[in-house]
C-alpha cells in the first residue's frame, strides 16, 4: 500500500474582477467597502491596506510599501463570484486578487509578545451603565449599548 495522493488545495477565485485606482477628481468620496454581500465585492476609494488587513485578519500586525499605507494609494475593486459564497470564502478571494493584481506574498511568522486576558473577576463586572445626560470629561472611551465583546475588539485595536 502506497501513500494516499495529497489534494492540492483549490484556489478560490472572483469569476470577474476589475481593479483601478481611483480617480483624483473624486478625491472627498469617502472610502466604501462592502466586504462580500451576495458574492459581490465592492471596495470605492479604498487603500490597499484596508482590503489586506480584512482578508488576513491582520490588523496593524504587518509591513508593506508606503503606497498600501491609509495615506498611499487608493483603489476601486469591484469583483464578483460565480455563486453564493461565505465571508470566508470570500476572504480566500480577496487573497488570490490581492496576489494576482499586486504580487501581494504574505510571510506568516509568530513572534512572542506581551498580552492581556480581559476576564471578568469573581464578583462579576464593575462597568456600570453611562450616564449619557452628564457624560463626563471628554477623555476615556464611551460605548453605547454595546457588548463587553465589543469593548474587548476594542481594547485588542489599541
Amino acid at each position: 500500500m502506497g501513500l494516499a495522493n495529497a489534494q492540492t488545495p483549490v484556489r478560490l477565485e472572483f469569476e470577474v474582477a476589475s481593479v483601478k485606482s481611483h480617480t483624483r477628481e473624486a478625491e472627498d468620496e469617502p472610502s466604501r467597502f462592502n466586504r462580500c454581500t451576495a458574492g459581490r465585492l465592492v471596495a470605492t476609494n479604498t487603500p490597499v491596506k484596508s482590503v489586506i488587513e480584512w482578508a488576513w485578519h491582520a490588523r496593524h500586525r504587518f509591513q508593506a510599501p508606503a503606497w498600501v499605507s491609509e495615506d498611499g494609494d487608493r483603489f476601486d475593486i469591484e469583483a464578483k463570484a460565480a455563486r453564493e459564497i461565505s465571508l470566508a470564502e470570500c476572504r480566500q478571494m480577496v487573497g488570490a486578487l490581492l496576489a494576482d493584481r499586486f504580487q501581494f506574498q504574505a510571510h506568516w511568522e509568530t513572534r512572542e509578545q506581551n498580552a492581556y486576558a480581559l476576564v471578568q473577576v469573581r464578583c462579576g463586572t464593575k462597568l456600570k451603565p453611562a450616564n449619557m445626560e452628564n457624560p463626563g470629561p471628554d477623555e476615556g472611551i464611551w460605548l453605547a449599548g454595546a457588548k463587553i465583546g465589543d469593548l474587548a475588539t476594542l481594547a485588542w485595536q489599541v
